[in-house]
């Protein structure tokens, strides 16, 4: 998106219910983007958390090394 509506991140696990699964599969299974396609689906129906902690893309070496530097209190 050009202009996001927010400062906001989305670094989520998502845990789904039987139906929510069933719902995408049949009403939503041509969707390529889960934050654009489906969430709006189901405002009013999911619940989110805010959080302050840090997020890291450990998907580099050097963030993964820093990711756990973190977690073991050493940094």
């Amino acid at each position: 998106q050009e202009k996001p509506p927010g400062n906001l991140a989305n670094g989520a696990a998502y845990i789904l219910s039987k139906k929510a699964l069933e719902q995408i599969k049949n009403n939503l299974s041509t969707s390529v983007d889960f934050s654009l396609d489906i969430i709006p689906q189901f405002i009013g129906k999911i619940f989110t958390y805010e959080s302050n902690s840090i997020y890291l893309d450990i998907g580099t070496v050097k963030n993964l090394k820093k990711a756990n530097k973190i977690a073991l209190n050493e940094l």
